[in-house]
């Protein structure tokens, strides 16, 4: 039964799904390059992520956007 599970959420057979991570003023000790690393750091390889950004006054957004841009992640 594990096997049947293992293999569902592997490799050609995984579902595809979303990611979402909210942030406010994550610049400070790099928490947006946490946050994103432990997602991208799975195995698990079907998904895509939505950063919603809760109006930062300290640059979160663009930081973001250069550090998905500079790591070229795939999703």
């Amino acid at each position: 039964e594990q096997e049947v599970l293992k293999n569902k959420y592997r490799g050609k057979g995984e579902e595809k799904m979303c990611v979402i991570l909210l942030g406010r003023n994550n610049v400070a000790r790099n928490r947006y390059v946490k946050n994103l690393m432990s997602i991208f750091m799975q195995n698990y390889t079907n998904f895509h992520v939505v950063y919603l950004d809760d109006y930062s006054n300290d640059g979160t957004l663009e930081k973001v956007i250069k550090f998905t841009k500079d790591q070229k992640f795939p999703n």
